[in-house]
């Protein structure tokens, strides 16, 4: 059998040649294909987490996290063992697209980030585009982030060290929440954890304001991020007050936000939007960290074993411990 050539396979325009060899795996190990009503629930059975990728030495409990309303979301809650001390706490948004994915894909990082910085893990269950349009995600992680301010006591939480995390529609959703809180007086995030976040309606659209030169073409493209944020809005319009709360590339302001640690790959699609949002956090006076791949695609940080993934963690890794220790100085400052 003749071999195929990367330019036979995907076209001579592919920019599979600049994807790093470790990390194109990826590519055939992900859903693929168009976004449609008909396609969804299918795509959501394949994109589930594969159980062999979960590290088992932090069992997570199910929690369930009451809404205003009555109604409630579940959680998986990394709890791993306390000294009794203050600690600190982040809460997790995972990834999906706005249409899928659940917080079962927490059980492959969320143990070790518990474990190594000793700090409460709670993953969300929040609901489901197009299902539940917004603003039900956000609504959702509003009440998982009180809870763990009611629940701070009994976990040995420090109410002054919860950061918000997520990675690509849970980064969106993550700012999102944290710009909210901003606006609306709520209470004060320790950071904020961006992996690939999704932030910008437009990307992908015909409003699109970015050039993503050779970016967006595995993984997550400019047709699926359309399908995502189209789900997201439903049929209702957004209130001119949430639009940022909504798609958070469009905060006219971003002072006052918690300090920001963003990663992304270079030949991701949102690339461009990422670059963009951290050079407005730095111009609205708020610490950013920004960090690009070169050779990554979405999701890139799920291949643990590859070089790059290591690089991710140990950038990611160093920015929450450097965060905790700052907190932990100012905590001994203040009762000095």
């Amino acid at each position: 059998m003749a071999a195929t050539s990367v330019n036979e396979e995907y076209g001579s325009g592919s920019s599979l040649i600049l994807v790093d060899p470790e990390v194109r795996a990826l590519i055939d190990a992900l859903p693929s294909g168009d976004l449609t009503p008909q396609t969804l629930a299918e795509t959501r059975v394949r994109a589930q987490v594969d159980p062999r990728l979960f590290d088992m030495r932090l069992q997570p409990s199910k929690v369930e996290v009451e809404q205003q309303d009555g109604c409630t979301v579940s959680a998986l809650l990394f709890d791993p063992p306390s000294s009794g001390q203050r600690r600190g706490a982040i809460l997790h948004l995972h990834g999906g697209g706005m249409v899928m994915g659940s917080p079962d894909m927490a059980r492959v990082s969320g143990p070790q980030i518990a474990v190594d910085h000793g700090v409460v893990f709670l993953s969300l269950d929040y609901r489901l585009a197009p299902e539940h349009p917004f603003p039900a995600q956000l609504e959702d992680a509003e009440a998982a982030l009180d809870w763990l301010l009611a629940n701070a006591s009994s976990l040995d939480i420090d109410p002054s060290a919860i950061f918000l995390m997520g990675e690509s529609a849970g980064g969106g959703l993550a700012a999102g929440l944290a710009t909210k809180l901003r606006d609306c007086g709520g209470p004060r995030i320790a950071g904020q954890i961006l992996t690939s976040p999704m932030l910008d309606h437009r990307t992908g659209g015909p409003c699109d304001p970015y050039d993503h030169g050779p970016a967006g073409e595995f993984v997550w493209t400019r047709a699926q991020n359309t399908f995502g944020w189209t789900s997201l809005a439903g049929e209702a319009a957004i209130e001119c007050d949430a639009l940022a709360w909504f798609s958070p590339a469009l905060a006219q302001k971003t002072a006052g936000l918690p300090p920001t640690f963003i990663a992304t790959g270079a030949l991701d699609l949102f690339a461009a939007e990422n670059l963009r949002f951290a050079e407005h956090l730095c111009g609205g006076g708020t610490a950013c960290e920004l960090h690009l791949y070169s050779g990554a695609i979405h999701g890139f940080d799920m291949l643990r074993r590859s070089a790059l993934a290591g690089k991710y963690r140990q950038d990611r890794d160093r920015w929450i411990s450097g965060m905790l220790a700052n907190l932990c100085a100012d905590d001994q400052k203040a009762s000095a």
